[in-house]
């Protein structure tokens, strides 16, 4: 990671919640919120978390009101580490939802912890 990417990183963090894959693993998706996973389509193809939904980082800010209109929404973001999910935490912050999570050490960690994984169809 670049310097002045990990100063900006560094700056938007503490407006960023993160969840841990040991907290994930208590939640259940659908109910207590929503995993959302920003990931490129062609990491998609890799696996992804069940019941994750899919929105590309490159077009969550325009696709996310259509998915979910309801700002309320508790979602969780999740990339390959970590690092996009924070960008694309606090830019949802910034347009208004109120309950947006990054998962911390992302699909990398989730695969890690044993954690399931389906594949794409």
């Amino acid at each position: 990671m670049g310097d002045r990417l990990k100063t900006y990183l560094d700056s938007i963090m503490p407006e960023v919640k993160e969840m841990t894959v040991t907290e994930l693993k208590e939640k259940k998706l659908g109910e207590d919120l929503i995993l959302v996973d920003v990931r490129d389509p062609d990491e998609w193809v890799r696996g992804v978390i069940p019941n994750a939904v899919c929105i590309s980082r490159g077009t969550l800010e325009v696709k996310v009101e259509q998915v979910f209109p309801d700002p309320k929404t508790p979602l969780l973001l999740q990339c390959g580490g970590g690092t996009r999910s924070a960008f694309a935490a606090k830019a949802l912050k910034d347009m208004g939802y109120e309950e947006v999570y990054s998962l911390k050490g992302g699909f990398r960690d989730w695969v890690a912890s044993g954690g399931d994984v389906e594949l794409m169809s």
